[in-house]
């Protein structure tokens, strides 16, 4: 009897331990929903205030240097032209179809490179030679 006791006993224990044990880990788990939830609430307050800017800093802090969007579309437009009036002058050269593309590429990607510069240069002086 003594024994059968002493196992009731310890099972009403393990029965408490089991329910505390439980109760404790749901807790758990609930805090760090919520501080996970409340870290996400952050991050996309912070993205809504960065995309709300209205101007870039350059707008902001140098109005003056700042283009107007019909000013760079005429710059643009001027860059263009260039690019196309010095692919016509490659396409006139006598150099190399690989060099030419080199060239060309360079034109378009990065049209302000030193190659490209002094290439054409060289050409153009061994052309009026």
């Amino acid at each position: 009897m003594h024994i059968q006791g002493l196992n009731i006993f310890t099972m009403d224990k393990y029965m408490v331990m089991k329910k505390y044990t439980s109760i404790i880990t749901v807790g758990l788990a609930l805090f760090c929903i919520s501080t996970i939830i409340s870290q996400q609430r952050a991050i996309d307050i912070e993205r809504n205030s960065q995309s709300g800017k209205k101007y870039t800093l350059i707008a902001r802090f140098e109005p003056e240097l700042a283009l107007s969007a019909s000013e760079r579309e005429h710059m643009e437009a001027e860059r263009f032209a260039e690019i196309k009036l010095k692919m016509q002058l490659l396409d006139t050269m006598d150099i190399s179809d690989r060099k030419r593309d080199k060239l060309i590429s360079d034109l378009i990607e990065k049209s302000f490179r030193a190659r490209s510069f002094r290439n054409m240069a060289n050409n153009h002086f061994e052309e009026e030679k």
